[in-house]
């Protein structure tokens, strides 16, 4: 199992990501909407990327390189990858189907969302996902045919997992960390997928995009399921439940580096069962 820094062909965005089309807008990554609803105030939001000082393992020590450190709210921050029918169209859509389940939520209020909510909520989480990416052009691997996908179907599918948490705001920096990476599969070809988890007020979230495409994909798929679980995160997408039970346990904003530390040992577990089985 390696990190991949290298999957993505449009590393300088100049079209829409989700449409192909130029007249590019600037499209916030939480939406100015929750800037009202911030717990804590920042003054400068920072942009960190980790790559780790070996491609050849996900857990080797990392590399770290501050790539913006600008004044201002987190809730602000803006990423010019959409053009302005998307980013007016089925994305706005997309935010004024969620705020209202999401708003609550982070607060620390989780009520007792159904399943069309719950959708909603995932496809918020998925819009974060793609955006997030593209904050390092060069870690993306989720694929032009998905976002096409999403833009036409504005939904989950089978090559995604979803899964939130409670969340303990500390110093209002809400950080996100993504890893994409990749294996090879028993023809010797590559297949890429990506974690993403953010803490999001007082919920923290983690998303996994793997193409479905072989046993062990459904496999990968079975891991994150596990891990999820065992670290008290509740399962969105596939929702497999008859109601959304809340986890009893919390954590910190800044656990979202260990979670994704967890993610990664449990990988290497998955690398090594799927060389025994090629």
């Amino acid at each position: 199992m390696r990190s991949r820094m290298a999957r993505n062909d449009n590393k300088n965005v100049s079209i829409c990501i989700y449409c192909g089309s130029s007249n590019l807008t600037r499209e916030h990554l939480y939406g100015k909407w929750s800037r009202r609803y911030s717990l804590l105030k920042t003054d400068r939001v920072r942009h960190i990327i980790g790559r780790p000082a070996s491609d050849q393992s996900i857990n080797s020590s990392q590399v770290y390189t501050i790539t913006s450190d600008k004044p201002g709210s987190k809730r602000s921050k803006q990423i010019k990858i959409v053009c302005r029918s998307c980013n007016g169209g089925f994305l706005k859509k997309i935010v004024d189907d969620a705020i209202p389940v999401i708003r609550p939520m982070i607060h620390g209020y989780w009520g007792n969302p159904d399943i069309d909510n719950l959708k909603k909520l995932s496809n918020w989480m998925i819009m974060f996902t793609i955006s997030n990416e593209y904050l390092d052009p060069s870690t993306v691997v989720i694929p032009q045919e998905e976002r096409y996908r999403f833009r036409k179907e504005n939904s989950s599918n089978e090559n995604w997992m979803i899964a939130i948490g409670n969340c303990i705001p500390m110093d209002g920096s809400e950080p996100s960390v993504h890893r994409s990476m990749y294996y090879e599969n028993d023809k010797g070809e590559n297949e890429y997928f990506q974690i993403t988890v953010a803490a999001f007020g007082n919920i923290i979230f983690t998303t996994l995009y793997a193409s479905i495409t072989s046993y062990n994909d459904l496999e990968l798929k079975n891991y994150f399921k596990d891990t999820v679980k065992n670290m008290g995160f509740s399962l969105i997408s596939p929702f497999e439940d008859d109601r959304l039970i809340r986890p009893h346990r919390s954590h910190f904003e800044h656990d979202v580096h260990s979670i994704m530390d967890e993610f990664s040992m449990r990988l290497q577990a998955y690398q090594h069962r799927v060389a025994r089985q090629i």
